[in-house]
């Protein structure tokens, strides 16, 4: 973990976070707060800032608020998990330093038809797999795994990040969690504690969302039959439901995950073999230094799409 910057001063009226960042830029926002680009003068690397909303309001506001610290320290660097820097509390307020991935996450690039294809879908399904598998051999569940909450990296490869749910299975009472969000939510933590098989019903449906054509809306009634069909291990949907995705193997191994008894759905373990087991894209990469793009080429097919970050050499 970094040090303070060396250059802050308590007697100065201005934040640590003003004082030891520039190039401040907002890039996103949540129910935690605002995310922000910005470069450390320490050492002149960008990193993503999250700055909570609200002050605290009390203790165990405050303990809530530190939760998501407290799992992200306990972490080793895993490469398709978004690194953590540090944190630090001022004025009643916490900042996270994280790792930039990226100005994308899957959410944010659904809508690009040529972005998104059964070839780019197994790659990140795998980034994603390896990422649950990682958090869950750790004892740590995330709760919130989504389209949201992924982001591409540099390399066109994905990494899982907002850790605001998360819970550790050796220390946290399963009795108190948040909900994450319902369009993920595996259905049998509204009446029972959280398991590992939660996380992995969320990432199905994370992919599954991925994979549906953009003119299903998620609140449609087609949606919902859809997921029901797969959650039922009904194995015929209709391929008009997916036109982007030609792999049928695929589609069946979402519906597994995705399954409405979380004890028929696999373990991250047994998941990534079944993933590794199939002959998948592999990821190329080039970098214009002229446009500042990144070419990612999935066998038949490039797509391109802009982006801004940057990555530092972080040993723990």
């Amino acid at each position: 973990m970094e040090k303070l910057y060396a250059g802050y001063n308590q007697k100065d009226p201005r934040t640590y976070f003003e004082q030891a960042f520039v190039n401040i830029t907002e890039i996103g926002h949540g129910s935690f707060g605002t995310v922000h680009a910005a470069t450390y003068l320490g050492t002149g690397k960008q990193y993503a800032i999250k700055k909570a909303h609200n002050l605290y309001c009390g203790d165990k506001n405050r303990k809530s608020a530190l939760h998501e610290v407290k799992i992200q320290e306990l972490l080793p660097h895993h490469p398709n998990i978004v690194s953590f820097f540090k944190a630090w509390e001022e004025c009643d307020r916490l900042y996270i330093q994280l790792e930039l991935c990226g100005k994308y996450s899957l959410s944010d690039i659904k809508a690009c038809p040529s972005c998104v294809n059964s070839d780019s879908l197994w790659i990140w399904f795998e980034d994603m797999t390896k990422a649950v598998k990682f958090l869950h051999d750790h004892q740590i569940i995330h709760l919130d795994v989504k389209p949201d909450n992924i982001f591409l990296a540099s390399n066109g490869h994905c990494k899982l990040g907002d850790f605001g749910l998360a819970l550790d299975l050796n220390k946290d009472s399963l009795k108190d969690f948040e909900d994450g969000d319902s369009r993920y939510l595996a259905p049998e933590i509204l009446n029972n504690p959280p398991t590992k098989a939660a996380d992995i019903y969320s990432l199905g449906m994370s992919f599954l969302h991925m994979s549906i054509n953009d003119e299903i809306s998620p609140k449609s009634k087609e949606y919902k039959e859809i997921c029901e069909k797969l959650g039922n291990a009904v194995s015929v949907v209709h391929q008009k439901y997916f036109t982007r995705v030609k792999d049928e193997y695929f589609l069946k191994l979402i519906s597994t995950l995705i399954n409405i008894d979380p004890f028929a759905r696999p373990k991250a373990n047994e998941l990534l073999r079944s993933i590794q087991s199939n002959q998948k894209p592999k990821l190329g990469l080039i970098f214009d230094k002229k446009t500042k793009k990144i070419h990612f080429h999935f066998a038949v097919i490039v797509f391109i799409f802009s982006f801004f970050s940057a990555y530092s050499n972080v040993k723990f």
